[in-house]
């Protein structure tokens, strides 16, 4: 009889299976917390978000990707001969287009260097006309626009002393060169040759390098080639180091100059480093300008993959007074750009003079600036620091000096002069990156989430089990066992813990 008193098997049994009980819901517990606390999402996305062989983005990376969609609208004067009279003392504009234009990008010769920490390339663009999304062929439309190649040598040697000036002038009669043309919009925006850029070229040598000039034709030189040098580490992923710059010195030379440029804070635009900021510096760069694009921070937005974005526009400080190397000071709300065009005049604004300086309007007719249609922004993953959109709104104008020793060009002086605007938006984003974008932010999230109350249920569950299993061996430790709790107690030392939960 005292045999019965005492820790028989059964027991045992019942303190093996309360040490497994409580051992597997601290288990559960333990992993529901790490899941909470942890993203395991996240590690993973950032482990083929690398930049490393191998990698999705080296995937992307080496093969051609589309790079942005220009749309490019050119402004048509509607009375040049009303206005070259003096009739007019403003011009009227009428804004022709869209011309679209896709941008498809390779990164050739792609390296990764790890002990330096980062990936160089040789960007390759090219262009395609997309007839679909523009007004017609730009070949059989005809517009009367400025003639940038003639206003910009007329600004340019308006310094030069009084003898060149005048030879200038009878060169540039004798040429019949004209401040106002009428062009097919095909040339005017990928170049088309005037006498007097290539006069003043003699005239001044090395003035300017090239013999044709185009809207286009500048983003796209073909006698400049770059090498590109971008950071691969998290701290300063995709965050360009520097740009070896090859120049062709003249059109028919097979000698280039190089020069290094290099940057702080700076990056391409396609993507940045991950878990970024709000107050993290960025600036765009773009081949073909040679200035950045600051960006400054303007909110929150939940994208259509899931995430809250981060919200990017133009620095205001951008646009502000600055000198020129064309005249002065630069009025508020253009940008010098001549430094990057080799002296040609040209400035860059928001689309429409947004936001410029109202002076600018009182000798231009036609322009309508609206924030809704010519603002710009930028909008990034903080996480992964993916690009999810991007829209600007930009538009190139002539800065025209005091010509008036030029009488043909005379009534332009002291003007800026739009010709172009441009609106560029980003393409979709690669199938694999909008995969992974979901991913993270909606499928496993609520995968998650899911699993997380499981365990806890599982957990809890484990819990009230060992509390009624450690009731039981109180109850039972100083009373003997009846002959059917002897056989439950049996069967729960030898059967396994599911099938216990059976027995009714």
């Amino acid at each position: 009889m005292s045999s019965i008193f005492k820790v028989s098997p059964p027991q045992e049994g019942i303190k093996r299976r309360l040490l497994l009980a409580l051992s597997l819901g601290a288990f559960l517990l333990i992993s529901s917390i790490a899941l909470i606390l942890t993203d395991p999402m996240w590690a993973i996305a950032k482990y083929k978000f690398r930049l490393a062989n191998g990698s999705i983005l080296h995937e992307l990376l080496s093969s051609e990707m589309e790079g942005g969609r220009f749309a490019v609208y050119l402004f048509n004067i509607t009375n040049p001969d009303r206005f070259l009279s003096g009739e007019d003392p403003y011009l009227k504009l009428d804004e022709v287009g869209p011309f679209t234009y896709l941008e498809y990008r390779t990164h050739s010769e792609l390296q990764f260097d790890r002990e330096a920490g980062v990936m160089r390339y040789t960007p390759r663009m090219r262009s395609v006309f997309v007839p679909e999304e523009s007004i017609g062929n730009p070949e059989d439309i005809f517009l009367t626009m400025p003639n940038i190649p003639m206003l910009s040598a007329t600004t340019m040697i308006r310094s030069s002393p009084v003898f060149i000036r005048n030879i200038y002038n009878i060169v540039a009669r004798q040429y019949g060169s004209q401040p106002i043309v009428k062009l097919a919009a095909s040339k005017y925006l990928w170049g088309y040759k005037d006498p007097v850029l290539t006069f003043a070229n003699s005239l001044v040598p090395g003035l300017i390098y090239f013999n044709t000039t185009g809207i286009m034709d500048r983003l796209y030189d073909k006698n400049v080639h770059y090498r590109m040098e971008l950071g691969t580490n998290d701290d300063d992923k995709f965050k360009i180091k520097r740009i070896h710059k090859y120049t062709r010195l003249h059109p028919e030379s097979e000698v280039f100059d190089e020069s290094i440029l290099t940057f702080n804070d700076t990056y391409e635009g396609m993507a940045y480093p991950p878990m970024i900021g709000k107050n993290t510096p960025i600036n765009i760069f773009r081949l073909g300008i040679c200035k950045s694009f600051e960006m400054e921070y303007h909110g929150n937005k939940t994208s259509e993959y899931g995430p809250n974005a981060f919200v990017y526009k133009f620095n205001e400080k951008m646009f502000e007074n600055n000198l020129c190397d064309v005249k002065g000071a630069c009025p508020k709300g253009v940008m010098d750009l001549s430094a990057c065009f080799y002296g040609l005049p040209m400035g860059l604004s928001k689309g429409h003079l947004l936001d410029a300086d109202p002076k600018l309007f009182d000798r231009i007719k036609g322009l309508k600036p609206d924030p809704e249609k010519h603002s710009s922004h930028l909008v990034i993953e903080p996480k992964i620091g993916l690009t999810l959109e991007t829209s600007w709104s930009l538009q190139a104008n002539i800065f025209v000096g005091d010509i008036t020793y030029n009488a043909e060009a005379k009534m332009f002086s002291n003007m800026i002069l739009p010709i172009a605007h441009f609106k560029i938006k980003q393409p979709h984003l690669p199938s694999i990156a909008i995969t992974a974008l979901r991913m993270m932010y909606i499928t496993v999230p609520k995968a998650l989430f899911i699993t997380e109350i499981l365990l806890m249920l599982s957990c809890l569950l484990l819990l009230v089990y060992s509390a009624w299993l450690l009731h039981w061996k109180r109850v039972h430790k100083k009373q003997p066992l009846s002959e059917k709790e002897l056989q439950i107690s049996s069967r729960m030392a030898n059967e396994p813990l599911m099938s216990y939960l059976t027995i009714n």
